[in-house]
């Protein structure tokens, strides 16, 4: 029932676009891919990566059109299959009005991309970038839901600074949450072994700015983005109770904070992150045993503190093929980096070194080959591996063709 106000948004869009059209030119593009993963030792962000899973492909087509000098109006459809999240199910990826009054300012309202990072807004888009799974320290497929688009408004605009400038970009609404892994995985591991009836997202406020500074040295850019969110859930449970079980959860982040850098020179670019966010997770109505054979609810709350950081390089050889390669480091806990304190060994750090050939085989269409060398598994999930996660160095292949229009 909640999509019904999008699609009347995209019928809407779609309409200011095609009335333009004498005036403007309607640009389509689109992109379809299919990729494969397997994974030496763990089932990791899919269910089947340790067999190989095909079940890795994305479909996108996007429309836009320029009504006027600063009006423009666009939005894009994707399909996207990940394990068991998307199921090749289209949704509305962006669908917005543009309206750029001066360099200085913009706004924007409808379904917003957000800003994150460096490639937050584009990773979805596989032609951009030389990698095929980007740095999980930073852009973690556990959040992705829940970082992707914002339902409401943004502003933006480039501010003259010395010999260099600054680019902002600020959006706030409610959250586009899809399928959050995260949140569901909390309620699972409350109760066990029960099965969890049903999932509901019923709050979800996020907000988020970023300011990118075009240094006066050529090619340079310096950053950092804010964010925050607040979301609220429910999961109901059959605990053996007459009724099934209610427990609610409301996530909120006090301090989500990524700090980048990039640098462009020639045929090389270098890239470089940081990311440190505290999630604060309150819980109420959590089942616990009365003594008497029956269950009494009791509130519990934790605080999730994440981080990590990353650094790659890639270099176009010639127009056909390009190299890249990335370090990437994550901890679930920044605060126990060793694993010694909490005990959880080589589950307190991910580090992960990933080595791709990305060749063009024409200008429509990219053929990528990655391989991942791990030490840890911090952000491998214990559910997708019951059979324990004692091995602290594994591997992962990954291969992505990519169709472009």
């Amino acid at each position: 029932m909640r999509h019904r106000p999008w699609t009347a948004v995209c019928a809407a869009l779609a309409l200011a676009t095609a009335g333009a059209a004498e005036a403007a030119t309607v640009a389509v593009h689109g992109t379809v891919s299919q990729g494969y993963l397997r994974s030496s030792e763990y089932n990791y962000l899919t269910p089947d990566t340790r067999q190989g899973t095909f079940a890795f492909n994305e479909g996108i087509i996007n429309f836009s059109g320029q009504i006027d000098g600063r009006t423009r109006v666009g939005l894009q459809f994707l399909g996207r299959d990940f394990g068991p999240v998307g199921n090749g199910e289209v949704i509305v990826d962006w669908a917005f009005g543009d309206y750029r009054w001066r360099d200085s300012l913009g706004f924007r309202v409808g379904k917003v991309k957000v800003p994150l990072g460096l490639y937050n807004k584009t990773r979805d888009v596989d032609a951009v970038r030389t990698s095929i799974l980007l740095p999980q320290s930073v852009y973690t497929e556990t959040f992705r839901s829940i970082a992707t688009a914002i339902q409401g408004f943004g502003v933006y605009g480039n501010l003259p600074l010395g010999s260099g400038s600054v680019d902002y970009e600020a959006c706030a609404g409610t959250i586009e949450m899809g399928s959050s892994r995260f949140l569901s995985d909390v309620l699972s591991g409350l109760v066990g072994a029960a099965p969890m009836l049903s999932y509901t997202v019923e709050d979800r406020i996020g907000s988020s700015v970023q300011v990118i500074w075009n240094t006066p040295a050529e090619g340079l850019r310096v950053g950092g983005t804010w964010s925050s969110l607040d979301v609220a859930a429910v999961g109901t449970f059959a605990l053996g109770a007459p009724t099934p079980w209610a427990i609610n959860i409301d996530a909120k982040a006090r301090s989500a904070v990524v700090l980048s850098a990039d640098y462009m020179r020639g045929p090389a670019v270098l890239a470089a992150e940081y990311t440190r966010y505290e999630v604060d997770v309150d819980l109420t109505n959590i089942p616990f045993p009365d003594g008497m054979g029956g269950l009494i609810p009791v509130s519990a709350g934790r605080t999730d503190r994440r981080g990590g950081y990353y650094g790659q390089g890639s270099y176009r050889v010639d127009p056909r093929l390009e190299l890249g390669a990335y370090y990437s480091v994550f901890h679930p806990d920044w605060r126990d980096r060793d694993g010694v304190d909490s005990g959880l060994g080589h589950r307190a750090w991910q580090k992960d070194l990933a080595l791709t050939v990305r060749v063009d085989l024409t200008a429509n269409w990219i053929l990528k080959l990655e391989g991942h060398f791990l030490d840890g598994t911090g952000d491998v999930l214990p559910e997708l591996n019951p059979g324990g996660m004692d091995a602290r160095t594994w591997r992962m292949f990954a291969a992505k063709s990519t169709f472009n229009f």
